[in-house]
């Protein structure tokens, strides 16, 4: 099975164990030139939400016939929303995966808010 990644974070750390299945060949990308190009024949792509934007959605409906699913490697479905998924293919985001450490930022940034850290830098 063909799978594209274009990595936006931790490419390097997660390219290896993409390596690990057999069974996988793994075509990394990282430009709309570089989709356009592996995108036949791939049933899989994994992307971040903001990077599937109106160009990588018109090369989706033109050159990626053979792919299934879509996994956006964020919470949110904001890109293919916007910009529209052919029909047949499946998406699939990060999801609840995300929430602990989002929920733990949100609470940082509300102590830092309650304790006036901005004020005290300011000072």
């Amino acid at each position: 099975m063909k799978v594209i990644f274009w990595p936006y974070l931790a490419g390097a750390e997660m390219l290896p164990r993409f390596a690990r299945n057999p069974g996988i060949e793994l075509v990394k990308v990282d430009s709309a030139d570089s989709l356009a190009a592996a995108l036949p024949g791939a049933a899989v792509l994994v992307i971040s939400q903001t990077a599937y934007n109106a160009e990588v959605a018109a090369l989706v409906r033109t050159h990626g016939k053979q792919l299934r699913f879509l996994q956006l490697m964020n919470a949110g479905i904001d890109g293919p929303q916007r910009h529209g998924v052919p029909e047949g293919i499946v998406i699939a985001n990060a999801g609840d995966a995300l929430s602990p450490a989002l929920a733990e930022h949100v609470m940082t940034l509300l102590l830092c808010l309650y304790k006036c850290v901005p004020q005290m830098l300011e000072n």
